[in-house]
């Protein structure tokens, strides 16, 4: 598969990663110059040289690197809340949702990535130009982006899940009712438990709460090397030295998710 200028590209180089893109200017770093337009025309999976002969191979990226290069306002929901919501819900790529908040588009985009169409409302200006930025960036075409206020109305009907990350999301549960189908799902990101508790308690006839939790994502450091005599490895020289345990930082609370059915 040939690379169009435009493309985005993954250059992998020295056990690193850059986003750059075809045709567009150069890419500067400590392996050299990498001049852009030349990789126009080249087979992806090949590899380049730089002014410094360092090779770079020029990989298809995957759509997390693109979203990781995306831009940043407000805190985004990160992959671990955004497995869970799917995980819990079942959505998959027959799904629609609706997403109120859209703040960066980050929900909106792990969403539209798996699930057939993601309608997402936001109702700060600036959010909204932000998120439909990188919507382009990510190439979704099955995002509609609106800058409108759910709370006083969501025109969509027979949605498979709606989810809320706003700061009064109990606001939401008027004109949600309406849009979403028998069976569907409400899951509010609430990064406080006090909107948890307010908004299970403002929970009425029709709504049944199914969960509310919370993802905690502990990585582990792992390494090995191997010891060797000069004149080779022996069966009593040749040990192998482990080094296995958690990190000392871990990505614990982001929110809780409430997870409610409609009946």
């Amino acid at each position: 598969m040939k690379i169009k200028k435009g493309d985005n590209i993954l250059a992998l180089c020295g056990g690193r990663q850059k986003i750059v893109v075809a045709g567009q200017g150069s890419w500067q770093s400590d392996f050299g110059i990498l001049d852009l337009k030349k990789i126009v025309g080249k087979n992806y999976d090949s590899a380049v040289e730089t002014t410094a002969g360092r090779k770079i191979i020029l990989a298809k990226p995957q759509f997390y690197d693109l979203l990781a290069n995306c831009r940043r306002g407000p805190a985004v929901i990160l992959p671990k809340d955004f497995a869970a919501i799917v995980s819990l819900t079942g959505v998959g790529k027959d799904s629609v949702c609706v997403e109120i908040g859209t703040g960066s588009g980050w929900l909106t985009a792990q969403l539209a990535n798996v699930c057939k169409k993601v309608v997402t409302y936001e109702i700060r200006k600036d959010f909204y130009q932000m998120s439909e930025k990188n919507f382009k960036f990510l190439g979704l075409k099955n995002v509609v982006a609106k800058n409108e206020n759910a709370i006083t109305k969501i025109s969509e009907k027979d949605v498979d899940l709606i989810t809320v990350d706003v700061p009064e999301p109990w606001q939401v549960l008027k004109s949600a009712s309406p849009a979403l189908r028998a069976g569907g799902y409400f899951v509010a990101y609430c990064p406080q438990i006090t909107q948890a508790i307010e908004l299970v308690g403002k929970l009425g006839a029709g709504w049944q709460l199914e969960k509310v939790a919370e993802t905690l994502q502990r990585e582990w450091k792992i390494e090995t090397s191997q010891k060797r005599s000069s004149a080779g490895p022996t069966a009593s020289e040749q040990g192998e030295r482990q080094l296995a345990r958690p990190e000392h930082q871990m990505l614990g609370h982001t929110a809780f998710l409430v997870v409610i059915r409609k009946y």
